[in-house]
């Protein structure tokens, strides 16, 4: 069964969308408007590479401390692997597309101490909006909880993430749970733009599977209080993962 990580794709520009924060401070409630746009390549194991383009609409609403966001993915895959494998038989290429699994996220932040050190703990729920006939999904629920910790406050921001993820079990597609962790540090280089560096790790997500593992490069620029872009790429260093990611996200404060 080789089996594409879309979702971790997802992951990967969710944790980059927070970078935003780094430099904003708090007001008592915003509305935002991310539109993310990726593209990244990977053999995932396969003789040929699999080419994956996301567009993610991420709309949230922060108040008090507390942060709502959804995450609603479309998706075009062209090549032999697919979100839920194909175990028994041997990969064909072909084309899909269509809107992937939709998932919504609920956090708290936490502030630790007077020197700008910050906790969010949030959960996520993903639910089965994608076509599985396609190949785009796996037509099950799954959940995970995480907690970010994050120091601000000087030229340098570090960061990181613990969570762990829960998947629904599909007895023709046996999926497992498993924990995921990110680390990385920001830092400004001018009074608008951020730049940063973080990895990222996901346990095996099928049985015999390898760890994703991936390292990741962004920069950040805001060009006014309501309008900000960033750029990313991602490299990864094991099947699991795409070889290669790269990505822009456009954002919009009400």
């Amino acid at each position: 069964m080789k089996q594409i990580s879309i979702q971790s794709v997802i992951l990967t520009l969710g944790l980059a969308s927070t970078m935003f924060g780094i430099t904003e401070k708090h007001v008592p409630a915003v509305g935002k408007l991310d539109t993310s746009f990726v593209y990244s390549k990977g053999s995932y194991g396969l003789a040929q590479d699999t080419d994956v383009s996301v567009v993610l609409l991420s709309p949230s609403v922060e108040a008090d401390g507390w942060r709502l966001k959804a995450a609603i993915p479309y998706v075009h895959l062209h090549g032999p692997a697919t979100v839920v494998g194909t175990p028994g038989s041997v990969p064909a290429t072909r084309s899909a597309q269509g809107w992937g699994d939709m998932s919504v996220s609920a956090g708290r932040k936490i502030e630790l101490n007077k020197h700008g050190l910050s906790a969010e703990l949030s959960a996520k729920v993903k639910f089965p909006t994608a076509d599985q006939v396609k190949g785009l999904g796996t037509g099950e629920v799954d959940s995970s909880a995480q907690v970010e910790i994050v120091k601000g406050g000087g030229k340098l921001t570090p960061f990181g993430t613990l969570g762990y993820q829960v998947r629904g079990h599909n007895p023709s597609y046996p999926m497992k749970d498993g924990a995921f962790a990110a680390a990385g540090v920001a830092g400004k280089v001018s009074a608008k733009t951020v730049m940063g560096v973080t990895g990222n790790w996901r346990q095996p997500i099928v049985a015999g599977g390898k760890s994703a593992f991936e390292g990741l490069a962004f920069v950040q620029r805001k060009f006014s209080p309501h309008t900000r872009i960033q750029a990313f790429a991602l490299h990864g260093f094991t099947d699991a993962s795409p070889k290669l990611a790269i990505g822009v996200t456009l954002g919009y404060t009400l």
